[in-house]
Parts: structure tokens; sequence; C-alpha cells
């Protein structure tokens, strides 16, 4: 059984020269990695990101891009997917991080929109899951 945390536990992402992102919902099984995760794309964000960007976080996760696009585009937007029953994890954080610039899609991005049975990783070193999940094309999205 995969081991989710919603506790007064807190732990942070760092992010170089700035203020770790905090975690309140997480995957206990990766406790080990979102401390120093991704440190090098999150710089690069850092280095380029323009304060009134709008991105696409595909595969938002737990939500550490979307709070982190958040904090440097507070004039932009943030659409966030997540296809899997992580959703409840970002929902959370973002909600914990009072970004207030996102809003959040339970779709995964593909070639056409519209239900799909497909194979989905939502947990590193796990199998994926295969279920129907709802798709949408950035296209049709846009639109």
């Amino acid at each position: 059984m995969d081991v989710w945390v919603k506790s007064k536990k807190i732990i942070s992402s760092k992010v170089p020269g700035q203020k770790s992102i905090d975690l309140q919902a997480f995957y206990e099984e990766f406790s080990w990695y979102y401390p120093d995760c991704e440190l090098n794309t999150k710089q690069w964000f850092i280095s380029n990101a323009k304060k009134d960007w709008v991105y696409i976080d595909a595969g938002a996760n737990v939500g550490i891009y979307t709070i982190l696009f958040s904090r440097l585009s507070p004039d932009g937007f943030i659409y966030a997917f997540e296809p899997t029953d992580t959703l409840k994890h970002l929902r959370e954080n973002i909600n914990f991080n009072k970004v207030k610039n996102s809003e959040l899609f339970n779709y995964a991005l593909g070639k056409k929109t519209g239900k799909q049975k497909d194979k989905i990783f939502r947990i590193w070193g796990k199998e994926p899951e295969s279920a129907t999940y709802q798709f949408i094309t950035i296209d049709d999205f846009v639109t």
C-alpha cells in the first residue's frame, strides 16, 4: 500500500538561494527525495522565469513546481495537470502554500481528448497504474 502523509509533519524541498518549499501532503516513501530534488532544474527556472510567465505543469505530482512557478511568476498563471490520485496531495500543498495563481486539473495530457485506458506512473519505482483516465490535448485545452 502506498503511504502518503498529511499531518503536522512538514517536509521541505530546497530551492537554490530562496526559501524552501514546504509540503504537508507527500509520499512518505519519498521523504528522502524531496529535500534535495532537482536543484539544477529549479535553478534554471530561478535564473530565467519572468514575473508574468504562464505555465503548464504536466504531471504536477505533489506540487513542488506549481508552488515554485507561483513564487517566480506572481503576475503569471499555472495550469497544473495531475491525472492520478496524487491530485489530492497537490491540492493540499497548493492550499497550504496559499498559491492563488493556479488552477488544478484532473486530466492527463495526450494526443487525443477523451477517456482512455492507459498506464500512468504515479509512484516511481513501481509498476504504472492501468486505469481509465480523462485525457485532453493542449490544443483542446487552450481552445
